[in-house]
């Protein structure tokens, strides 16, 4: 099938609203950690593995089986994730300890891993052509909504609905039928890759400086999110005396808002700039936040929490532009879920980190110690971008 003659083109919301509706699934615990870590007696650190285990799964997914669309097609990939991220909910609703939790994220980091190389691939593909340099927009778009949806969700029916750790996900299994009744719709396309491998992803010799450069900056935007995410809602529930389920899904909806201004921001800025400008808003929103708590100062909390979303945004935003334009048609979903390997990297290892040696020297001393070295890691980036090394190298005659 080449890129221009695609039957589904048009369909190109369907794919962004099945990106945004497993990612709420992903953020339906997040408010809901707090409950989870009263009732049960979870330890911050149980809370962080129950956060990385999500990746642990979904990497290797990305890895393995992240490509997958290429051959049988992005339509039926996308409803195998639709589905199993409905048998995630499933376990979550009947969850009664930890390792309920444990097998729940895992089925999300499986969902995860198989649709979001596929469903943004898919973006791209079921637009017409004259939209297609808007694909990384709306992708965002999608991400972003659908994340702060599902943490609205929980946070809302958590704090003030009964059964509080059930009915969220069982909201969440209707908005998943709802979106593969829409899949149905899309019209079969012809496989881009037959032959693919599904293994270890590939990646060009003549793409992996930018590749390499773009996944760093990912990393790092991730990386801040997640510890906003995991850590900071019981963090602020303990220290502020912030008892409100609530908490969580306003961090979660801030970091959102961000990253759809960033999607504002980036319209006048090229790759370069936008990574400089999202490694210094990422570093001065996790110390703008330092800074805050300490005071109890709200609104500078709230205003930290935006500009990290905006950062991460941007992060996100530029890296998938750099990835779209120098991966191979054929390979696109292998190299984009390649890509999605870094940020997913940043979303788990470090926040788990963070929350290990909190329980050594306090949670405001570990996001210290974190901030100082995803800063570091910024500046290298920052030095490193070079149009030079955003391109990829010309081929050999």
């Amino acid at each position: 099938m080449t890129e221009n003659k695609n039957p589904a083109a048009g369909k190109y919301p369907i794919a962004a609203a099945a990106l945004g509706v497993l990612l709420a699934g992903v953020f339906i615990p997040s408010p809901l950690y707090e409950l989870y870590r009263r009732d049960w007696g979870l330890s911050p650190a149980e809370i962080s593995i129950v956060f990385a285990v999500y990746a642990g799964s979904l990497i290797p997914a990305l890895l393995f089986l992240g490509g997958i669309s290429d051959t049988i097609g992005r339509r039926k990939t996308l409803l195998i994730a639709l589905a199993i991220g409905a048998l995630a909910s499933i376990v979550f609703a009947f969850a009664s300890g930890l390792w309920w939790l444990l097998a729940a994220r895992v089925l999300q980091g499986v969902a995860m891993g198989i649709g979001a190389g596929t469903g943004v691939a898919a973006i791209r593909e079921w637009m017409d052509e004259s939209m297609r340099p808007r694909a990384g927009v709306v992708a965002l778009i999608g991400i972003s909504t659908g994340s702060a949806l599902g943490a609205l969700i929980g946070g809302a029916l958590g704090q003030y609905a009964p059964h509080p750790t059930v009915l969220p996900y069982l909201v969440h299994i209707l908005l998943l039928a709802c979106v593969a009744g829409a899949l149905r719709t899309v019209p079969s396309c012809p496989h881009l890759a037959p032959a693919a491998h599904h293994g270890l992803p590939s990646i060009d010799p003549a793409i992996r400086r930018p590749f390499f450069l773009a996944s760093t900056e990912s990393f790092i935007g991730w990386a801040a999110l997640a510890i906003f995410v995991s850590l900071l809602p019981s963090f602020l529930i303990q220290s502020l005396s912030l008892h409100n389920l609530m908490v969580g899904a306003f961090i979660v909806t801030g970091l959102q808002i961000g990253m759809l201004s960033a999607s504002l921001i980036a319209r006048g800025l090229a790759n370069r700039p936008a990574i400089i400008t999202a490694m210094l808003a990422l570093g001065g929103g996790i110390w703008v936040l330092l800074a805050a708590v300490p005071y109890h100062a709200y609104p500078l909390i709230a205003l930290a929490t935006v500009i990290v979303g905006i950062g991460n945004g941007l992060s996100y935003l530029a890296g998938l532009n750099i990835v779209n334009t120098i991966a191979p048609p054929d390979r696109r979903a292998e190299t984009i879920s390649a890509f999605l390997v870094a940020g997913y990297l940043g979303f788990s290892i470090p926040a788990l980190g963070v929350g290990i040696a909190a329980i050594y020297v306090g949670l405001y001393a570990a996001i210290t110690g974190a901030a100082v070295m995803l800063g570091v890691v910024a500046v290298a980036t920052m030095l490193s971008t070079t149009d030079r090394n955003l391109k990829a190298v010309p081929a050999r005659t």
